[in-house]
């Protein structure tokens, strides 16, 4: 079983991305909808992957993933975002971002990659 942690402050996909993934036999979800919440937490309580959006207010996803690394939390990433542009995506892979999606997510899609680097050695 691996554990899911979901990151984005709009409520809709987080409640849309639970119950697709909560569906999911080997997958356990948790959600916030607080980035500063969810690093408190993740600190305490490491996930094997993180779902991660980039446009937040208060702390944007990449000062997210910035502190991940700061606090040596070396869960996975794979960022999410409305608005891809080529910097965005360039730091998030400088700071070991596993994959980059772009909304409308694709569920389906999504999982595969999901499984795909859950079953890669960290």
């Amino acid at each position: 079983m691996h554990t899911l942690a979901i990151v984005d402050d709009d409520c809709e996909i987080l409640d849309v991305f639970k119950r697709f993934f909560s569906a999911k036999e080997n997958i356990r979800v948790m959600t916030y909808s607080e980035p500063q919440t969810a690093l408190e937490s993740l600190a305490k309580n490491p996930v094997d992957l993180i779902l991660l959006d980039i446009m937040m207010p208060k702390l944007d996803g990449l000062d997210f993933l910035k502190k991940l690394k700061e606090r040596h939390i070396r869960s996975k990433v794979i960022m999410v975002t409305a608005h891809s542009t080529l910097d965005r995506i360039l730091v998030s892979h400088k700071f070991d971002a596993a994959d980059f999606v772009t909304k409308p997510v694709n569920l389906n899609e999504l999982y595969n990659k999901i499984e795909n680097i859950l079953s890669k050695p960290s």
